[in-house]
């Protein structure tokens, strides 16, 4: 809605109002605005987020009566179009499911406008990145067969299916060598090479046909060689410390000295030799170090150029419109070596006892637009335990506006995961300090599926500025909570989880 209303200068509040103001004349016009949406699921797992966004966004379009066929007609004249409680896509001729049949008029009409904006919708509107590549193959999959429940035959030629493996890549969200706001422009042009062409390239790979989709490709893959910074910085701690060991060995003249292959024969004086040893090994710490870090960044994901659907003109990082998705739920102190890196990354919500949930978070906001909106659904416990006081804070900056906290409580939400949720959606705006909030307390009447209309009746506004752990009850609850917090004594946080 915002981003129409800014396209056509108006000021509808829902997909109605949009509806009855649209001119006839500006149909195909909508539609191609709909198409500039970009929606990231930065864990993206089996596809299950961005499936459900594809289906949303084709019935959103089908309410607005912008669903258009190759010569602009409304699909919606002819059929009922929305989506079901699974997100499943559903096409209806009154009661009457529609069915694909070859070679007649209107199934392939209504068959072939379907593909067409899916296709369009998944080059365009969707991404996805997760660290495992087994799910980045899933998710292509998904997409793929949500496309194909649609493809339709040209005569007896099955149409020719778009790059989707484009928008879907393997990587480690939170980890990356290159700011949002480095400059790759002087990059690129040292190597002859202009942000459009970089922008033309990948937009000829999603739409070139299969002889040609191999040399875009590595065209591709060559520009983001070169953009690629290895994350080998003379100020960095370890790589110091190896020059300086490096240095040591060099005044002794054991520069080539490989510990512990040197001959100790070769040095007669005993303290000489020990001195050598100390060094050499200590270098071999470092040096193992060094490359374990290498190959922890081998999963570092590019944010900076690796979508140039999101870059603007001048190859500046614009963002994303809407973020989604259901982060990992992992304790940070379980993670290895990767933890080191993160907390180097200087995330302000970063606390090794804490959950690797909250660092989406405060990442993906730098990946939204201005304007733009997250809404994870993620474990509960950063709203009570000690280690998301500090999310708690940065929810509190000037551009990170909360808007809307769903908390499951007790209830479970995921079958077979015992783990406590919320949904939370926040905007990258001005903070209002206004949390529209509910609390699952019934677990016996609460339905999942009713979980929209449980919002709207039991939602109450809410600040939270301040306010730790962030336990949103009823405001004679909130009084007793108060007196008992300034009369008692804390006892710790691991009481919240009992």
């Amino acid at each position: 809605v915002e981003k129409l209303n800014a396209h056509f200068g108006c000021q509808c509040q829902n997909l109605q109002e949009l509806r009855q103001y649209i001119p006839k004349e500006d149909l195909r016009q909508v539609s191609d605005v709909i198409n500039e949406i970009r929606v990231l699921d930065p864990a993206v797992g089996s596809g299950h987020f961005l499936v459900s966004a594809l289906n949303r966004l084709i019935a959103i379009k089908a309410d607005l009566g912008v669903l258009l066929d190759e010569n602009d007609q409304p699909l919606t004249l002819s059929c009922n179009i929305g989506v079901t409680e699974d997100d499943e896509l559903e096409i209806k001729f009154g009661n009457q499911h529609f069915v694909y049949k070859k070679g007649v008029d209107l199934p392939t009409r209504i068959q072939k406008t379907l593909f067409s904006e899916k296709a369009a919708i998944i080059e365009h509107c969707l991404f996805g990145v997760d660290i495992n590549p087994k799910s980045v193959d899933i998710c292509q999959l998904r997409l793929w067969i949500e496309l194909l429940k649609n493809a339709y035959y040209d005569g007896d030629e099955l149409v020719t299916l778009p790059n989707i493996d484009i928008n879907i890549k393997q990587g480690d969200s939170l980890l990356h060598n290159l700011s949002l706001d480095a400059d790759i422009t002087e990059t690129l042009k040292s190597r002859h090479i202009t942000i459009s062409t970089y922008k033309e390239v990948n937009s000829n790979y999603k739409t070139t046909n299969k002889q040609l989709r191999k040399e875009y490709n590595e065209i591709l893959r060559n520009i983001q060689k070169n953009i690629l910074y290895i994350g080998h910085d003379k100020n960095d701690r370890l790589y110091g410390r190896k020059a300086k060991l490096e240095k040591e060995l060099d005044k002794k003249g054991f520069i080539g000295y490989v510990h512990p292959l040197f001959h100790h024969e070769d040095i007669d004086d005993e303290k000489t030799k020990e001195e050598i040893n100390k060094i050499a090994t200590e270098l071999e710490k470092v040096n193992a170090k060094i490359e374990e870090r290498k190959q922890i960044y081998e999963n570092a994901f590019e944010w900076r150029y690796m979508f140039p659907d999101v870059l603007a003109d001048d190859g500046s990082f614009v963002g994303f419109d809407c973020i989604i998705g259901n982060p990992p739920y992992i304790q940070l102190q379980k993670m290895g070596g990767v933890v080191d890196e993160y907390e180097k990354k200087g995330y302000n919500s970063f606390a090794r006892t804490g959950d690797i949930s909250v660092l989406f978070y405060e990442w993906c906001m730098s990946l939204l637009r201005q304007g733009g909106y997250l809404t994870f659904i993620t474990t509960n416990s950063w709203m009570r335990a000690d280690y998301g006081r500090k999310l708690q804070k940065f929810f509190e900056n000037e551009d990170v506006n909360p808007m809307m906290l769903i908390d499951f409580f007790t209830f479970q939400v995921f079958r077979d995961v015992t783990v406590r949720t919320n949904i939370l959606m926040i905007r990258k705006a001005d903070n209002q300090n206004r949390l529209m909030c509910c609390t699952v307390e019934d677990n016996k009447a609460f339905k999942l599926k009713d979980v929209g209309m449980f919002y709207e009746e039991n939602k109450k506004e809410r600040s939270f500025k301040g306010k730790s752990p962030w336990v949103f009850v009823d405001e004679d609850k909130e009084q007793i909570k108060a007196f008992v917090s300034s009369q008692g004594k804390v006892l710790g946080d691991d009481l919240w989880s009992l």
